[in-house]
């Protein structure tokens, strides 16, 4: 979600072009971002504070270089966070349990 103030409008990114101003060159090759959809009442609550989902451009973040693991991530009870199971299991799928060669 964005933060309003901070983050109004960016997109993922955005967000990711903010890191790389304050990093080193290629420390970021992988990004993992949510794909499920947020609850219709949640939703309503976070637009009231000025909050948005963070926009997922899979043709811009390619074109920045990154590789792009989507996955269902959240966890809602009232707020959202990221389900800590869930990606954890997606990371040690994703990048332990995959050979090399075969990460796209």
């Amino acid at each position: 979600m964005t933060q309003p103030g901070e983050t109004s409008g960016y997109a993922l990114g955005d967000h990711l072009r903010a890191i790389q101003r304050h990093t080193r060159k290629g420390m970021i090759d992988w990004v993992v971002a949510n794909r499920g959809a947020i609850s219709p009442e949640v939703a309503k609550r976070y637009r009231a504070q000025g909050a948005e989902p963070v926009a997922v451009d899979i043709p811009d973040l390619q074109k920045l270089g990154y590789r792009v693991v989507l996955d269902n991530l959240l966890e809602e009870h009232g707020v959202i966070r990221h389900n800590p199971k869930r990606l954890a299991l997606l990371l040690l799928e994703e990048f332990l349990a995959r050979p090399r060669h075969l990460r796209t």
